[in-house]
């Protein structure tokens, strides 16, 4: 019954903190912002309610534009000096030290208010003068401002420290409507607090709300210290890197200040036409006033007619703040993005101002007065409600980008500055107006001046936003970058001290060891410019390294390396060294000679390294540039010398001769003796070595033994190489292999890899054809050779041919299978006896759902810049949660495919799944075993139940999603058989065989016609675990026979001990179980069964 109720209570939280858009993790975080948000708001707008009356009623309201702009001042010195403090004070107390800042001077104001004039004061309230009441009235006005400012900056602070960008997304509407929840709770307490202590004791209450409030952020600050700067801003490294992010970064902090400039400009300029209006409805116009209704123009003054009037508009103002802050804002943030909301208000404005503006054009007709004055209070409602909702909510995200070295110091700089310099750019305006036109402009003269104003901000504003948004982009893409492609672009400067580094080192003794490093290094910065540094070192090189020099010189000969490489013909010198010499010194060109007698002198210098006396490798190169260059005679006789070598029992000597004759241009009388080693060769060099020769002379008949050789580890590497080598005359065969689905999935992915390294117009297309038609590791081992293509040829011609609209569907296939292996998930979890081979399963589909996951960045490559979406995944896959943040950031504003918010979801909860998952867990006490079926999710918790719902219902445009029992769930999973792998298929047959569930017939068959000896065996146990239970023994009889040649040994190994437990001869002979595609073409893969068929 305890659990029942735990469980009950755990599944009201957790439904609760969904409605929130929340996750567990952030909701302590969002709880105690929230919190300390509504405390601190509180204490300000009652300390403004008592500022302002004090301040009216000791100067009046004439003064308060001075007041304004005199604040404005007062408030951006302090924001330097905000930024200032965050830059030699570590971050956790600055925060604290600031809000203990503007909560003290509050405490001097009310020293001030209760004391009398004439009492000499002994301590800092007499120093600052706060003894008389105009001077209390004049600070307390001034300070306000000023603590707006502070406050503002350090919840949008502390709130970037403590979540990552898209927990912020969730997170800061639902802080930010702390000042909402402030308002309301203060202005109906107000009232009576005032009538009990006066003004003095509300600004000392004012003074007790902002020290709790700082208490609450100082409790933050020691419970979430991780998230906090231990120490102060420290020197980066200036790397070029950085110079560039840096840059970028200034860049965008002046779009980010005129952003908010323009946004707060607007804001006043709209109050103020606003005040006009109400003032010229309830002054002059009596029939608007008529035609109001009773309960907006009750009163005996105007006075309080405009205070009644005011009073409705923000209390009605107030209450749809507070909903949309909590219901609406976070969806919409969510739903279209960041940009698109923060558009909202210029649209706004451009709309309706415009249409006001048109209005006041017209004729004057009756009631036209009143109409442009509701439009006026609308277009002041909306944008007032979407300025403290909205624009409140994504203020903090737009500074989310900036290096967090750099972003709390512009964040001071931006908010510190945008609002007081917005407040004197407009106040100026409107006192140089005032002062120009010195008799009292009627309000349709200001509506004349204002709203073509306020739309040509609103222009300059959407603008803003696009150009913030670019950069927004730019910042975040090259902040993931610069982890990622860290080294692999060196500027030249550095390539030139690689240079000399690596020079240096090749001329110092005892750096044998890094020599051929250096050698490599040197070739792949500059090959042609190497080989001149390179070629009088030849003498001190390591041997591995003058055998990689001497080949590269061959490729790009010149005749000032002749002298170094000559004095490598020694006999002294290694054979290998000997045999590139040779082949560099005598396997030129029979131009190179001035005459036909040097030619035949030369050659016969080459006879004298065919004695039995010289090494292997050194005779069958002389005797392969004989057959090459030399007369007829000198070829009869060195082809036969070729062949006693071929043949010869030594694997030293037939290797080397295949290492002299694959530089030959054809192979002539030795094909014979080629193909045999082809065939018969057990040694593993030698086969390499043939393999070399079978590629450089372009053997026909031995290119089957190419492909084969891909199947054996020790040979695929030179497979590789040499298939790569020939080009489109390796197409066909490798075409045959990859459309052969019961080859080994990794010998068709590497068949893949050499077709797009092959990189020629018939590979490209044949990839691109194959593309829609294939799947799982087929398809993203063919989006990987595209986009390995260079020059990116493969992604053009991709994208030309596909279009986006072919793309798009692709990504639709992977997210369709996705949400198959979800509901798969849901719909097995804890439904089972056995949940070790549940949770079996449950891995390996969440491995077939990441493989989507990387599809679908593969396929993004081909719609997007690829190193964008490259930084995205890598941000994604860092395992840091700020990171992965900034990897959704990247994708959300990045992205505009159709399923972009279900793609969005799924990788969130895929990130979140991570960051729980590799979370160190505290050690608990052991818990008494209780009953499995009494707790059904004792692996998979709640939450995670939850994100696996969630995934779905965002794909229920792809998939709709049934509930089924597990026994139906598992045979629909095992019909997606081509789309999954071996090791998926294996887990539902043991979990089948476990539970003793029915599959059908042709499920069985093609487990036990499958490619991999994993889901062969788990088939086999199967069909053993029925028989035992007796059902179709005689399947399970007529299997065994068909089963004991298998290629794998353990498996043919267990067959034997059944077939004899069963009684049956081992000389019974079947046909096998695994025909060849050709026999079974109805059986390939199609992606029909989600409902999707390729175009022809």
């Amino acid at each position: 019954m305890t659990m029942s109720r735990e469980t009950t209570k755990e599944g009201l939280f957790a439904r609760f903190l969904r409605g929130l858009n929340l996750r567990p993790e952030e909701s302590n975080r969002t709880f105690w912002m929230f919190l300390g948000c509504s405390t601190m708001s509180v204490g300000v707008l009652w300390l403004e309610t008592a500022a302002t009356g004090i301040f009216v009623a000791e100067y009046g309201t004439d003064r308060l534009p001075l007041i304004y702009l005199s604040s404005t001042l007062v408030s951006m010195f302090l924001g330097v000096i905000y930024a200032w403090v965050q830059s030699i004070v570590p971050l956790r107390w600055s925060l604290v030290l600031v809000s203990l800042l503007m909560a003290f001077p509050v405490l001097l104001f009310y020293q001030g208010l209760v004391l009398p004039p004439d009492t000499p004061v002994l301590w800092m309230g007499g120093i600052v003068g706060l003894t008389t009441l105009k001077m209390v009235a004049i600070a307390m006005r001034l300070w306000l401002q000023v603590v707006y400012v502070l406050n503002d900056l350090n919840t949008s602070i502390t709130a970037n420290q403590l979540f990552n960008v898209r927990e912020l997304r969730r997170t800061y509407p639902l802080i930010s409507s702390g000042v909402l929840v402030a308002d309301a709770a203060s202005g109906f307490l107000l009232s009576g607090v005032l009538a009990i202590i006066g003004s003095s004791g509300v600004v000392l209450v004012s003074f007790s709300m902002m020290i709790l409030a700082t208490g609450i952020l100082f409790l933050i600050t020691q419970k979430q210290s991780r998230f906090f700067d231990i120490t102060s801003r420290r020197r980066e490294v200036n790397t070029e890197a950085t110079q560039q992010l840096r840059g970028q970064t200034m860049n965008y902090r002046w779009l980010l200040l005129l952003f908010f400039v323009l946004a707060e400009s607007m804001f006043w300029l709209l109050d103020f036409q606003f005040n006009k209006e109400l003032e010229g409805i309830f002054t002059r116009d009596l029939d608007g006033i008529r035609s109001l209704p009773s309960f907006l123009s009750q009163g005996l003054g105007v006075s309080e007619k405009i205070a009644g009037f005011l009073g409705f508009f923000q209390g009605t103002l107030g209450i749809c703040e507070l909903l949309m802050q909590w219901f609406v804002a976070r969806w919409v943030i969510d739903r279209f993005g960041v940009f698109t909301t923060t558009g909202i208000l210029p649209t706004l404005i451009l709309t309706l101002g415009s249409s006001i503006a048109v209005a006041n054009l017209m004729p004057s007709v009756a009631q036209m007065g009143l109409l442009i004055f509701w439009a006026v209070v609308a277009l002041k409602f909306l944008y007032e409600l979407f300025h403290f909702t909205l624009l409140a909510s994504v203020g903090p995200v737009l500074f989310q980008p900036i290096p967090q070295k750099w972003r709390n110091a512009i964040q001071a700089n931006v908010r510190g500055n945008a609002e007081p310099f917005a407040n004197a750019l407009i106040g100026m305006f409107i006192l140089g107006l005032m002062w120009i036109f010195k008799d009292r402009m009627p309000v349709e003269s200001w509506r004349d001046l204002v709203f073509p104003m306020l739309m040509g901000m609103a222009v300059v504003w959407l603008i803003a936003i696009y150009f913030v948004r670019r950069n927004y982009e730019a910042i975040l893409v090259m902040s993931a970058r610069q982890e990622l492609l860290s080294g692999r672009s060196p500027s030249p400067s550095a390539i030139k001290e690689l240079k000399r580094a690596a020079v240096s080192a090749l001329s110092q003794p005892g750096m044998e060891d890094s020599q051929m490093g250096c050698v490599e290094l040197l070739i792949k910065i500059d090959q042609s410019n190497a080989l001149d540094v390179l070629a009088p070192m030849l003498q001190s090189l390591p041997q591995e390294a003058q055998v990689r020099v001497l080949e590269i010189m061959q490729e790009n000969p010149k005749p000032q390396y002749a002298v170094s490489v000559g004095r490598l013909i020694t006999y002294s010198r290694p054979a290998p060294v000997v045999a590139a010499a040779l082949r560099y010194v005598y396997g030129k060109n029979d131009r190179d000679h001035d005459n036909d007698n040097d030619r035949k002198m030369d050659l016969q210098q080459l006879t004298d390294y065919l004695r039995p006396q010289a090494p292997a490798s050194v005779r069958a190169t002389a005797a392969a540039l004989l057959l090459e260059h030399g007369e007829p005679d000198q070829r009869a006789k060195v082809t036969n010398f070729l062949r006693l070598m071929l043949t010869s029992p030594n694997p030293e000597e037939r290797r080397a001769s295949c290492d002299a004759i694959r530089h030959l241009t054809y192979l002539q009388a030795l094909q014979v003796y080629i193909l045999k080693i082809v065939r018969e060769e057990q040694s593993t060099e030698v086969r390499c070595a043939v393999l070399e020769v079978v590629a450089a002379t372009h053997f026909e008949k031995c290119y089957p033994e190419l492909v084969k050789a891909l199947h054996d580890p020790q040979t695929r590497s030179t497979s590789i190489r040499m298939l790569t080598s020939l080009k489109n005359e390796a197409l066909p065969l490798l075409k045959v292999l990859v459309k052969n689905w019961r080859e080994p999935e990794s010998v068709r992915n590497i068949a893949w890899g050499i077709i797009g390294q092959v990189g020629t117009d018939q590979a490209i297309a044949f990839l691109i054809e194959q593309l829609p038609l294939t799947w799982s590791a087929d398809r993203t081992s063919i989006l990987r050779a595209l986009i390995k293509v260079p020059k990116d040829q493969g992604i053009d011609r991709t994208a030309d041919q596909l279009g986006r609209s072919g793309i798009e569907s692709l990504v639709d296939q992977d997210l369709m299978l996705i949400s198959h292996t979800t509901a798969a998930m849901l719909d097995l979890a804890g439904r089972v006896q056995t949940r070790d081979l549940e949770e079996m399963l449950y891995r390996a589909l969440q491995g077939i759902q990441s493989d989507c996951i990387d599809r679908i960045f593969l396929l993004m490559q081909f719609l997007y810049e690829p190193e964008t979406i490259q930084a995205a995944e890598f941000s994604l896959k860092s395992g840091f949660s700020d990171d992965m943040a900034q990897g959704l950031e990247i994708l959300d504003t990045k992205l505009d495919i159709p399923q972009k918010r279900s793609l969005l979801v799924i990788l969130e909860v895929s990130t979140a799944t991570q960051n729980q998952t590799s979370r160190p867990k505290k050690s608990q006490p052991k818990k008494q075993s209780v009953n499995p079926m009494r707790s059904p999710d004792r692996w998979l918790n709640r939450q995670s139940k939850l994100d696996l719902e969630r995934q779905l219902q965002s794909l229920s445009s792809l998939v709709a999603y049934t509930s089924l029992d597990p026994v139906d769930r598992l045979r629909q999973l095992m019909d997606l058989r081509h789309f999954l792998s071996d090791w998926v298929l294996a887990c539902c047959f043991h979990l089948a065989r476990a539970e003793g569930w029915q599959l059908e017939r042709h499920q069985v068959l093609d487990g036990l016609r499958g490619g991999s000896s994993l889901l062969r065996e788990a088939s086999l146990l199967y069909l053993h675990n029925l028989s035992q239970r007796g059902t179709n023994n005689a399947a399970f009889l007529n299997v065994l026979p068909r089963m004991q040649n298998d290629s794998d040994a353990i498996l043919r190994r267990q067959v034997q001990v059944w077939m004899k437990d069963y009684g049956l001869s081992a000389e019974l002979q079947m046909k096998p179980l695994r025909p060849s595609p050709q026999d079974d073409v109805s059986d390939i893969p199609s992606t029909e069964i989600f409902g999707y068929v390729p175009k022809a």
